[in-house]
């Protein structure tokens, strides 16, 4: 009887990891090239934006030049 209790807890121990690794797969496939968004009041905001992130950023100034 408790060879049986042993099992059911390793199975159920065996699917959460499985299911954890299933989704952090999915997770990390889908939003592998999507670029991070950045919205900056003024030009100069968004200046330093872009040249802290670089190509991963996808950068909009609400504000523009004079």
């Amino acid at each position: 009887m408790a060879s049986g209790i042993v099992k059911e807890s390793t199975m159920k121990r065996f699917a959460c990891v499985l299911l954890s690794v299933g989704l952090t797969l999915l997770v990390s496939y889908a939003g592998a090239d999507a670029k991070i968004r950045v919205v900056a009041t003024i030009p100069d905001l968004a200046d330093m934006a872009k040249n802290i992130g670089g190509d991963i950023l996808e950068i909009k100034s609400l504000a523009t030049g004079v």
